[in-house]
């Protein structure tokens, strides 16, 4: 809409949009929710998973789907299982229309 459009570029748009700060929430809590699978773990195999989700506005999620394979199906499901396994997410602070259609998190799995 026209109020969405007649601040955007300024420092005070920047400040007053709360999409960062949700984002490296939704990140911490899926990192935390991360198991790295055992069978990969003694294979040594390693890799990334990128997910795409949808969330409600109140944080319930909608959607969950494997947008871009690691290579091996168990770090897939398991990137899968840890988005879903974060849910529910707090809700989003922003205003509804604010929030975005989906969100797309890389996963990753490395061997330490």
């Amino acid at each position: 809409g026209a109020a969405a459009a007649a601040g955007a570029g300024g420092p005070a748009a920047a400040a007053a949009n709360p999409l960062p700060g949700y984002v490296a929430i939704i990140r911490g809590r899926i990192e935390q929710a991360k198991k790295y699978p055992r069978l990969a773990r003694e294979n040594q195999i390693e890799g990334e998973a990128t997910v795409s989700f949808r969330l409600q506005p109140d944080g319930a999620l909608a959607q969950a789907e494997l947008l871009a394979s690691s290579g091996n199906r168990w770090l897939d499901r398991a990137a899968l299982e840890a988005v879903r396994a974060a849910a529910p997410y707090p809700g989003f602070p922003g205003r509804r229309e604010e929030l975005p259609d989906s969100f797309r998190i890389t996963v990753a799995f490395v061997l330490r």
